[in-house]
């Protein structure tokens, strides 16, 4: 192969690869935008000073409905951000990443994607940090990350467990609501609230909310499942294969004596 032909097929599998992650991306984008569509209405009830990440949440979510993967190896292989630390700025990620693909495909950019995002990159990271302090109170000084513990129910009853836990690093108490019930998630915050004097430590209290128990619901009966499986020996040995007969004629099922 001659170093012309050579290279003549490097860059033609470099434009193939431009043009499929553009769709790619272009894809993601519109999806983000039509659940923005779609949601809209709630969207405007939410305060106005947490608008700007309500709507970064939806774009969050509508791309987390795709698998990224070969999208993410894509743009590795080009040399670009693979989005995969895109959560505060979602569409800027987008826009930013979009826009460099199109500048090496040597096109024109589309006018939507010269228009700077609601939260940039610098806006969004900010928010997260601002709203993180908000929710999961201050940055720890030993470390960057707040520890959040899933207590048992048995904490209710033995302060211990709640003590151990604080002393050990806990900065967020979660409570799962799907469990226990009022007196007993009343216990644990009372042993929390004994622990942080005796340690003279605060932490804050998570409430994860039960949702809807659907599998505590009796299922609708519906069309039994089928099996069939070979005969075996007690060693494992194969004695006599399962036999299926497919035909468009009803027919009333019979079970082979063996």
């Amino acid at each position: 192969m001659k170093p012309q032909q050579r290279y003549t097929s490097i860059e033609l599998s470099y434009a193939i690869s431009i043009e499929r992650a553009i769709r790619s991306v272009t894809q993601l984008r519109q999806s983000a935008l039509a659940l923005e569509e779609e949601l809209a209405s709630l969207l405007q009830k939410t305060s106005p000073t947490c608008r700007e990440s309500a709507y970064n949440l939806v774009h969050y979510l509508a791309l987390r409905r795709h698998d990224l993967r070969e999208l993410q190896r894509e743009l590795i292989r080009l040399g670009l951000s693979s989005l995969g630390r895109m959560e505060a700025h979602v569409m800027a990620s987008l826009d930013a990443v979009l826009g460099i693909l199109y500048r090496l495909d040597q096109k024109s950019i589309p006018v939507e994607l010269e228009q700077e995002a609601p939260i940039t990159v610098e806006v969004g990271s900010a928010l997260l940090a601002e709203n993180a302090v908000v929710i999961l109170g201050p940055s720890p000084k030993r470390h960057n990350t707040r520890v959040m513990v899933t207590i048992p129910s048995e904490a209710a009853n033995n302060p211990q467990i709640i003590y151990n836990l604080l002393a050990q690093g806990m900065d967020i108490m979660r409570i799962n609501c799907a469990h226990d019930h009022l007196q007993a998630w009343e216990k644990m915050i009372q042993n929390l609230r004994i622990a942080e004097q005796q340690l003279g430590k605060s932490c804050r209290i998570s409430f994860d909310l039960s949702g809807p128990k659907l599998r505590t619901e009796q299922i609708e009966p519906g069309p039994e499942l089928i099996k069939w499986k070979p005969t075996r020996n007690l060693l494992g040995q194969l004695i006599k294969p399962a036999k299926i007969h497919f035909t468009t004629q009803p027919h009333t099922l019979k079970t082979e004596k063996m």
